[in-house]
């Protein structure tokens, strides 16, 4: 597939090494911060979407370094780990937040780490450990967050839960509620 220049898209060594965010002779002109900010946001999608954690957190290390990280940044990577149900990684990234940020994980990226978790039959059970942990800590939960997390509760067959989510079905949004029907079926419990 090729690139936007029309080129074949590097990989994110490449990419890393042509923006010099590693390597020698690595630096940043102030007066490039945008397009900078661009490049290092492609960086970490593209490590992301490959699974590749080292080249990820060279590309936030760098980013961090030049005080150019931001959590849209992180929500790109997130993102990325999302489409391609790398849990994992999903959940290193969030866990790194606080050090790279200075603040805890937002409910965006949360929200993100949980769908990122809730692709696979193999990582479901780490996505209802979020929801949980979010819950547990009295966040509210968004559309979004609901969402995922009836899909990873239906598919682990925890209807129960599903709908102990959905406490007023005449107020909740229709999403919420066409999730928590998913799940019911999901589980076998919906006729």
């Amino acid at each position: 597939r090729l690139g936007g220049d029309g080129h074949a898209p590097r990989a994110p060594r490449q990419l890393l090494e042509s923006m010099r965010l590693v390597g020698p002779g690595c630096r940043i002109a102030n007066d490039h911060r945008p397009a900078y900010v661009v490049d290092i946001s492609s960086a970490l999608r593209k490590a992301c979407e490959v699974n590749d954690a080292r080249v990820a957190f060279a590309v936030l290390q760098s980013a961090k370094e030049r005080e150019l990280l931001t959590e849209k940044i992180l929500q790109t990577g997130l993102a990325a780990c999302n489409r391609r149900g790398h849990c994992a990684l999903a959940l290193q990234l969030v866990e790194a937040v606080p050090d790279l940020l200075g603040e805890p994980a937002s409910m965006r990226l949360r929200t993100a780490a949980l769908g990122a978790c809730s692709r696979t039959a193999t990582d479901i059970i780490r996505a209802v450990e979020i929801y949980d942990q979010m819950v547990g800590e009295g966040a509210d939960l968004d559309l979004v967050a609901k969402v995922a997390v009836l899909t990873a509760l239906g598919r682990v067959g925890q209807w129960r839960r599903a709908l102990a989510l959905l406490q007023n079905p005449d107020e909740a949004p229709r999403e919420v509620v066409n999730a928590c029907i998913a799940a019911l079926d999901q589980s076998g419990r919906w006729r």
